[in-house]
């Protein structure tokens, strides 16, 4: 192959998109949140961006910590969360590794993701009834590092609906009421996330980078046809 059509290739490559999602931050490496979105609820449950007491990875993990309250029947959050934009009939993957300690009442902490329309408002009606996915929720007790999966929804459940425009992953510590009982504490560190094209989008990008080859190949025929360029 040569160079010039070898940088061709390299120039268009980004134009085709990466099943990769920009995620910011996924070992909570950085000082403070950085890209990640601090969202509490009323309470002292507790977030630090930067806890070096447990680690999957790295230096750093975001620990969230539950620690009762004085309101009865009162509901509690501590949440770190990302938005990424979507196509309809995108499919997500992602998740986070957690680990979870004493946890004790009413507490649940697991990996959410929501559909968001234009205005990044979350859905409230879907074509395919799906308006979110979540994990499995860990309620008590305690366990060493687990990857909390998305992936274990099924792709129909994961493929974006006609309204999606935004997806909102969110790594979330959560008394749903009764938070005067809850107690305990989780780490989460290297979060992944990823976004799959949908089919036809991925095939426009793909004719539009071979018709731009084939006219680079016409050009350079016309222009020496004693050329020696050699796709081999």
């Amino acid at each position: 192959m040569t160079l010039k059509l070898t940088l061709l290739i390299l120039a268009l490559a980004p134009l085709y998109p990466s099943a990769e999602a920009a995620i910011g931050d996924p070992g909570f490496e950085g000082t403070g949140a950085g890209p990640w979105i601090a969202d509490n609820w009323d309470g002292p449950f507790l977030q630090n961006f930067d806890a070096t007491d447990q680690v999957h990875g790295g230096a750093q993990a975001l620990r969230q910590q539950a620690n009762g309250s004085n309101v009865a029947n009162n509901w509690e959050k501590a949440e770190a969360k990302q938005i990424f934009a979507v196509n309809p009939g995108d499919v997500i993957n992602g998740g986070a590794w957690m680990r979870w300690a004493n946890l004790t009442g009413n507490i649940e902490a697991f990996v959410e993701a929501k559909w968001l329309d234009a205005g990044q408002q979350e859905l409230t009606t879907s074509s395919t009834g799906i308006l979110g996915l979540g994990t499995v929720h860990k309620t008590s007790g305690s366990g060493n590092w687990e990857f909390q999966d998305l992936g274990t929804w099924s792709q129909a459940q994961r493929t974006a609906p006609t309204q999606a425009r935004f997806i909102d992953l969110r790594l979330v510590l959560l008394s749903p009421g009764g938070a005067d009982t809850a107690t305990g504490t989780v780490w989460w560190d290297d979060a992944q996330f990823s976004v799959i094209p949908e089919p036809g989008t991925a095939s426009l990008f793909g004719t539009g980078l071979l018709t731009a080859l084939g006219c680079f190949v016409r050009r350079k025929s016309k222009s020496n046809s004693q050329s020696n360029f050699d796709l081999v």
